[in-house]
């Protein structure tokens, strides 16, 4: 595969022949979001699709039915009707959600008709279509098509039937896809690939994800992002296969199933649609009354530092308030020459852009004076700062320019020039570098699909902090909304490992978590969340979401509605 997700992944050595693809469809076409599957495959080094199997099914006619109680059922789904009709309606241009033809693909692959046995919502396989199956000695089926697959069809393939289900399943069975979540205001929403087996929702999970539940009423709006970023779990899943050697790829232990859900009745669908209306109209009020901005606050005793001690105390912070038209965040902390300096973003509301800010710490503990020390034609943020070889460098998030760039201080703290790109071509946010037993690793959040930034946590590591960077193996390491992205620099606490990340699934930056890393080299990584700050410590906040300390100052910042006045703001 080539193109910008090269830097995320490492090179597949192709030392044995390609696995090869089938893929069961209804039809020739499909969502946006499968086609960009089909088109992995296809332009993969080390897969081929080899086969497509069609349900001819699908062009038959449907059963006919008739009676009472087709018309009650009828009835009683009625508002989810025409609520999903008009879902149906605001997807945008160009949304992964709709149908497209996908023949262009497949015009040189085998095709199969079959037409499965149904009994009830169940499919099976007559014993000549599973034998024309088998005669392709396929390595993979992946089910786009059909319904609930039962018997032979799950062994044609190598390693079985691969399907999505999108939603958490130790959570949410049944469907429809994505709307429970949003009717029972659960902030998370899960989505699974799965190797399908005979027990109803009983697959053996291979890729499992946690992604923000959409804030709208729609189901489109929380489908949109988590379907685009679904798309490249499958080939992530393939080269892991091929890698493997074919060696069958490991499963997730059983667990418990969550409850199995249904198409929502009126009766469900009217208190829905009122509390959706209501929450509407309560934003819009909000948004009237004041707008939201993001400040920073530090403090300087040093016992209650995240940094210092176990038990996390966020009182006496003090904070700083920005001017009306900008907001800062992403503040961090470098100590040069005896001197604390704050690096942060400064967001002008009236530009659009953010650019990269400092100011310093007197003696007696003050802020002094801000000023600019970087500013480009692209929105710039998050500065992380370090020093290493007796220089400062500088490590601003640049995704919109699709680079993660290194600056070097040629006069400190305000005179910064380009070194080099560490990585390129790919939407990047919150680059993290942390020297680790004699080697560097950059940990980031990126998106390779077009999916939500917030989600996905990469790694790679090099020599030196100039690289080149190599992606670690087990990119993405994390895909988790809850605990993904960067929140700050990663620090040693009694011997401990701590990396501070966000949690960003009831909204971007709700809270900070405090991940311990227990593995952490070229080939292994794992991490568990053992502490968490939620912006409870200030009155009227919404969001805490960066952490940063020398040995004498400790910052953060924070997010809350202007509207609510600075008086009560005090620690």
């Amino acid at each position: 595969m080539s193109g910008p997700r090269d830097c995320l992944y490492e090179p597949v050595q192709l030392v044995a022949p390609q696995l090869r693809v089938g893929i069961l469809l209804d039809a020739p076409k499909a969502e946006r979001w499968v086609r960009s599957i089909l088109t992995d495959i296809q332009e993969a080094p080390f897969t081929q699709i080899a086969l497509v199997v069609l349900n001819d099914e699908a062009s038959a006619p449907p059963p006919r039915r008739s009676g009472a109680g087709m018309w009650a059922a009828h009835l009683e789904g009625q508002m989810f009707w025409q609520y999903a009709k008009r879902d149906q309606r605001n997807q945008r241009n160009g949304s992964v959600l709709t149908h497209t033809d996908v023949a262009d693909l497949l015009a040189e692959v085998p095709r199969l008709q079959v037409r499965p046995a149904r009994k009830g919502f169940v499919h099976r396989f007559a014993d000549e279509d599973l034998a024309a199956i088998q005669e392709h000695d396929l390595d993979v089926l992946l089910r786009f098509g059909f319904n609930v697959l039962r018997g032979g069809i799950l062994h044609a393939a190598r390693h079985g039937v691969w399907s999505f289900h999108h939603g958490d399943n130790s959570a949410y069975r049944g469907g429809p896809a994505m709307f429970w979540e949003i009717a029972e205001r659960n902030p998370v929403t899960g989505t699974i690939l799965q190797v399908l087996t005979d027990e109803l929702d009983g697959g053996e999970v291979i890729y499992r994800s946690w992604g923000a539940t959409g804030r709208s009423m729609w189901m489109s709006a929380s489908r949109e992002p988590l379907y685009r970023k679904a798309s490249p779990f499958v080939i992530r899943c393939l080269r892991q296969l091929y890698q493997r050697g074919g060696e069958p790829l490991p499963v997730e232990a059983p667990g418990a199933k969550g409850r199995l859900y249904r198409k929502p009745t009126n009766a469900q669908m009217a208190p829905f649609l009122a509390r959706a209306a209501l929450r509407s109209l309560r934003s819009r009020i909000a948004n009237r009354l004041g707008q939201e901005e993001w400040f920073l606050a530090y403090r300087h005793e040093r016992e209650k530092f995240v940094t210092n001690t176990a038990r996390v105390d966020m009182s006496g912070f003090v904070p700083m308030r920005p001017p009306a038209h900008e907001f800062w965040a992403d503040p961090f902390v470098l100590k040069h020459e005896g001197t604390d300096h704050v690096f942060f973003e400064r967001y002008d509301r009236q530009a659009g852009r953010g650019d990269i800010w400092t100011f310093a710490f007197d003696a007696a503990g003050r802020p002094g004076s801000m000023r600019p020390v970087l500013s480009l034609s692209h929105h710039l943020s998050s500065p992380f700062v370090f020093e290493w070889e007796g220089a400062a460098y500088m490590v601003p998030e640049s995704a919109e320019a699709r680079t993660v760039s290194l600056y070097r201080a040629t006069r400190f703290p305000d005179g910064w020039e380009h070194v080099c790109d560490l990585l390129s071509g790919v939407a990047v946010v919150d680059a993290t570098l942390f020297e680790h037993e004699g080697r560097w690793y950059l940990f980031a959040n990126a998106s390779e699909d077009g999916g939500p930034l917030d989600d996905e946590l990469f790694l790679f590591h090099a020599e030196t902090p100039l690289g080149p960077w190599r992606p670690h193996p087990m990119n993405p390491i994390k895909s988790d909304v809850r605990s993904a992205r960067p929140a700050g620099r990663i620090f040693r606490r009694g011997g401990v490992l701590i990396r501070p990340s966000q949690d960003c699934s009831v909204r971007y930056g709700y809270a900070i978590n405090l991940c311990e890393i227990r593995a952490l080299s070229p080939t292994a990584y794992e991490e568990r969340v053992i502490d968490r700050i939620t912006p409870d410590w200030l009155p009227g906040l919404m969001c805490c979401h960066t952490i940063n300390a020398t040995d004498t100052v400790e910052v953060v910042d924070a997010r809350r509605r202007a509207g609510k006045g600075w008086r009560s703001l005090r620690a």
